[in-house]
């Protein structure tokens, strides 16, 4: 996977289109011989230094400061010299903002601190770029000298971060070789379930900072994961707290993150192991947290014991039951309540309704059928959504509302689409005997979300979601009748 490809999937354009054509060098050098030498510097060290010293462009003189860096450091005063000169390009291109935030060159005295503001500034200001718009550190470089990725790191918190450095080992400058591409992405686009596509969504240019953060630690899970931060203690995935927070979480959870989690670990702990041996492991669980948004929501384990967790679990209906019994419920202080303060929280009659007809008369006592979650959702819009007809029958007649809707939402609002009823969620995910049972109960056919769908453009998935997949044609055409506001 590059890293271009990755932030595209989730919806982040960091630059002009001009720049995502990838490839190209910004100040001439240009050339397929050049590009090739310095992509494949790994395997042919010699051949890319002669590129380099016969080009003498400040592009080449940058790739040869950083070679001799990563593979000749005994050539210390070459690399200084190169240093010194190339201090001197970014001169009347820079601001005092600029200079504040990234510092002027420092004198090279052999480390990669002493590089950093250099390759920074040459990038951000322009002076040498190897793309139309930032400069790409040789991969060969990175793999020897990982520090250097910090010049890829975030730096404005703003717009300008998109003029940094970047790895070119994701902008054709290199590959690491072994690395499961694969993996990686599959289980990145399995956590935009959970973190309600967070980047695709962000406004404000901040966004660009963001993704500029996500992608130097996808880089360093590449190239240097014993330089990641820990993940959290204990043995668990991300977002495993998160799952329980509602059905639809545990959903999503089960079928596609957990799954995806345990195939990328597997792969990432074979990638480490011939370098890291016993820590492999644990670094891959440390990169899988890293690059995702808000896998450590909670900053805890799963809660064992919970009335939340078992029921989930499916757990027996008298364990559930104990549970509650014992105070093992939702607390203000418990794993839950903390992720819930980003992601929401579904009350237990609604995980009851979706997954536990037979524990719904415990979990409904004292609260009501209606009792709404932050968005207004009810029970029996939740026991529409995951068809259940023995939860729709039960609720119906302990008075449940058929007519609720969930709130509205603003312009800005992310996911749209509120006011929905539970015959909105029904013909998206139901079968025709809940359906059936909510226009009985005086469901409205016509009624209509904020953005004015109503059911039948759920069936068909001429909306927010895609054609009911429960319904086979016959029964879909079926339902379209039954849900015609015309009929």
């Amino acid at each position: 996977m590059s890293l271009l490809r990755s932030l595209l999937a989730s919806g982040l354009l960091l630059l002009a289109v001009t720049i995502l054509a990838g490839g190209g060098t910004g100040d001439g050098v240009g050339g397929d011989a050049y590009d090739r030498a310095i992509a494949g510097m790994d395997r042919d060290p010699a051949a890319a230094e002669a590129a380099m010293r016969g080009a003498g462009t400040p592009l080449a003189r940058l790739d040869l400061l950083l070679y001799l860096h990563a593979f000749r450091p005994d050539g210390r005063q070459e690399i200084a010299a190169l240093a010194h000169d190339l201090a001197t390009l970014p001169d009347g291109r820079t601001d005092d903002y600029m200079l504040d935030v990234l510092g002027p060159p420092l004198p090279y005295d052999g480390t990669d601190e002493s590089l950093l503001p250099l390759v920074r500034l040459l990038s951000s200001t322009g002076a040498v770029n190897s793309h139309s718009a930032f400069y790409a550190i040789p991969c060969a470089v990175l793999a020897r000298r990982p520090g250097l990725l910090a010049a890829t790191q975030p730096q404005f918190a703003g717009n300008r971060d998109n003029f940094l450095p970047r790895s070119g080992c994701d902008w054709n400058r290199g590959t690491v070789t072994g690395f499961p591409d694969a993996a990686m992405t599959a289980f990145m686009e399995a956590g935009r379930l959970a973190d309600g596509d967070f980047l695709g969504t962000h406004g404000g240019t901040l966004r660009f900072a963001l993704g500029g953060r996500q992608a130097a630690l996808l880089e360093q899970a590449r190239l240097d994961p014993a330089g990641l931060p820990p993940a959290p203690p204990g043995n668990g995935g991300p977002y495993a707290v998160w799952a329980y927070l509602s059905p639809a979480n545990h959903r999503a959870f089960i079928g596609r993150i957990q799954p995806s989690y345990a195939a990328a670990r597997a792969a990432l702990t074979a990638y480490y192991r011939p370098a890291h041996g016993q820590e492999a492991e644990q670094l891959a669980r440390n990169a899988l947290f890293a690059v995702v948004w808000g896998g450590d929501c909670g900053e805890a384990g799963v809660p064992s014991g919970h009335a939340r967790t078992l029921l989930l679990d499916d757990a027996p209906a008298d364990a559930v039951r104990a549970a509650m019994e014992a105070g093992n419920t939702d607390r203000p202080d418990d794993a839950f309540a903390r992720c819930a303060r980003w992601a929401g929280i579904d009350p237990l009659s609604h995980l009851a309704a979706a997954r536990r007809p037979d524990l719904l008369p415990d979990m409904v006592s004292g609260n009501g059928p209606d009792m709404p979650n932050g968005f207004g959702k009810t029970p029996l819009m939740a026991a529409a959504q995951a068809d259940q007809p023995a939860s729709v029958a039960w609720l119906l007649d302990q008075g449940a509302r058929v007519d609720a809707a969930t709130a509205e939402t603003g312009p800005y609002d992310a996911p749209r689409h509120g006011k929905r009823t539970a015959l909105h969620y029904a013909a998206a995910n139901a079968g025709l005997p809940v359906i059936r049972a909510l226009l009985a109960a005086g469901a409205d056919p016509g009624a209509r979300d904020d953005e004015g769908l109503t059911p039948l453009d759920y069936l068909r998935g001429n909306g927010p979601v895609p054609v009911n997949p429960r319904l086979a044609t016959g029964d879909r055409d079926q339902a379209g009748t039954l849900l015609s506001p015309d009929r």
